[in-house]
């Protein structure tokens, strides 16, 4: 239902003399009513892969989502840089751990600290 309705939505809105923002609220209501179900467990991968589909129906209007997986490889010469961060952290060295995150953003990546340990993500 939470599908069909959205679809239903985003139809009369483009009918609606091609009414894009009251089309784009329709699949931001959709997006929280889905994210509201993924927070709760209640969608299987059906369910996921039916509204991705309809997500996709509605980018053929909009042409606004990306769809695909991006893959990027972290240089060695950053991961070695993160890992003689983390290290200079360990050790307290504070200017050394400063120098080398200038070093990496520099580069275009950003460290996030997550619990266990820090990682190197490309800047988007």
């Amino acid at each position: 239902p939470i599908l069909d309705k959205a679809h239903q939505n985003f139809s009369h809105a483009l009918a609606d003399d091609l009414n894009v923002s009251v089309a784009l609220a329709a699949v931001f209501d959709l997006m929280r009513e889905v994210n509201t179900l993924c927070d709760g467990g209640k969608l299987n991968k059906t369910e996921t892969n039916k509204v991705l589909e309809l997500l996709k129906t509605f980018d053929t209007v909009l042409g606004v989502m990306s769809f695909e997986k991006r893959h990027s490889t972290i240089p060695d010469e950053i991961h070695q840089a993160l890992e003689r961060r983390l290290e200079a952290k360990k050790n307290k060295d504070w200017a050394l751990a400063d120098e080398l995150r200038e070093y990496i953003t520099s580069r275009g990546y950003i460290i996030e600290d997550v619990p266990g340990g820090s990682r190197v993500k490309v800047v988007e």
